[in-house]
């Protein structure tokens, strides 16, 4: 079984928010175990970083989502 998940509570400005994600192990299950230790940290940081910009949360979410797998990709 390669697969991981994450669940976390997420204190967002706007209010309560949970993170879900299932990740697949492409072959290994390291690179599963570190995106569901890390991908809701780097959720949450790009989701408070960009408040102040941008005052529509379903836009910060949808940036929040893209800046954080492009980061986990990395």
């Amino acid at each position: 079984m390669e697969d991981a998940y994450v669940y976390k509570k997420l204190n967002l400005k706007a209010g309560e928010g949970h993170y879900f994600g299932i990740f697949d192990g492409h072959g290994g299950a390291r690179a599963s175990r570190l995106a569901a230790q890390y991908a809701s940290t780097f959720f949450y940081w790009h989701f408070q970083e960009n408040s102040r910009k941008e005052p529509d949360i379903a836009k910060r979410i949808a940036f929040a989502f893209n800046e954080s797998y492009v980061a986990l990709d990395k």
